[in-house]
């Protein structure tokens, strides 16, 4: 199978504005180990000669692609990490900048993503230039999903306390039944090894954080040649193919009100950021309700299967 995204170089500030003076993620990938590309911004703002560069640039990678047909499926994307969670007003303003010269420019296939939880009126501006968003759980409703696919947006979630090494050990496997209640396109998680090289014997990694996105260890941490899946990596990618169950089921007659009843019997509640993620009243804690849950829906598709034949 081809890769479904590839997220292209493109970025255009050294760090966000936002979090700097706020002292949030003050080392790491914000700080000091990238700069802008393809070019940086001219001391004068943004002249005529600087968006040109930048459309050049988005029309290139897409003549690259359009090379190689086999290529086809895999969608490119857009995002600026320097731009990551534009609270403020100069980083929003640079993130509908960057938009509108993406949109702009003949690169149709690049599509443009915004991680981030945003207010109404900056979500309705961004329904203008967005094709992904990437909001926080708490944001996603199926309201929310159902207006942004008016606008052909994929809608995501991000979810970065589900992969703390000491948190509840469903929650992994949470994320995708959430993804199926919220009806959002997909989810997905911040960091796939964080300081992994010490984190096999301190897993105190993230400042107050215990083993935040420890999903993958690093092989040579405990002398092998290829990384190490951690339960928690495990745990998404059960999900994920419950998911999938869920998916074949909805595709029967009746079959979606089966999955979703099913969804709704395992896991409850909404997601309310003052919460921890996983928290009492989310979800059933018992792994074997969730395993029944997954029998019950693949009956249902069998059932369903023998009745088509």
């Amino acid at each position: 199978m081809p890769t479904e995204y590839i997220v292209l170089p493109f970025d255009a500030y050294p760090w966000n504005l936002y979090k700097i003076p706020r002292g949030i993620q003050m080392s790491g990938k914000e700080w000091k180990f990238y700069g802008p590309w393809p070019v940086a911004m001219p001391r004068e703002g943004p002249t005529p000669e600087y968006r040109t560069i930048w459309k050049n640039a988005f029309e290139a990678y897409q003549a690259h692609f359009d090379q190689h047909p086999a290529w086809s499926k895999t969608q490119m994307v857009i995002f600026f990490n320097s731009l990551d969670e534009s609270y403020d007003e100069v980083s929003r303003e640079r993130m509908f900048y960057f938009g509108r010269l993406l949109k702009e420019s003949k690169a149709s296939r690049l599509l443009y993503r915004v991680d981030g939880s945003y207010p109404p009126e900056t979500t309705a501006q961004l329904t203008k230039i967005l094709d992904i968003a990437n909001l926080g759980l708490q944001n996603c409703t199926p309201e929310t999903a159902a207006e942004f696919k008016k606008h052909g947006i994929q809608l995501w979630y991000y979810m970065n306390d589900a992969a703390i090494t000491d948190g509840d050990g469903l929650k992994c496997r949470a994320l995708s039944w959430y993804s199926w209640k919220q009806h959002t396109d997909s989810w997905d998680i911040w960091e796939m090894d964080f300081n992994s090289l010490r984190a096999w014997q301190y897993p105190k990694t993230y400042r107050d954080r215990y083993g935040a996105g420890m999903l993958v260890y690093r092989g040579e941490t405990m002398g092998l040649d290829e990384p190490a899946a951690s339960i928690r990596l495990k745990g998404m990618r059960r999900g994920s193919q419950d998911y999938e169950y869920f998916w074949l089921l909805s595709q029967t007659p009746g079959g979606r009100k089966v999955a979703d009843d099913a969804v709704r019997h395992v896991v409850h509640g909404s997601y309310n950021r003052k919460a921890s993620f996983g928290g009492p009243g989310m979800y059933i804690h018992d792994p074997d309700e969730w395993d029944r849950a997954r029998l019950k829906i693949g009956d249902a598709i069998e059932k369903a299967q023998a009745s088509q034949t």
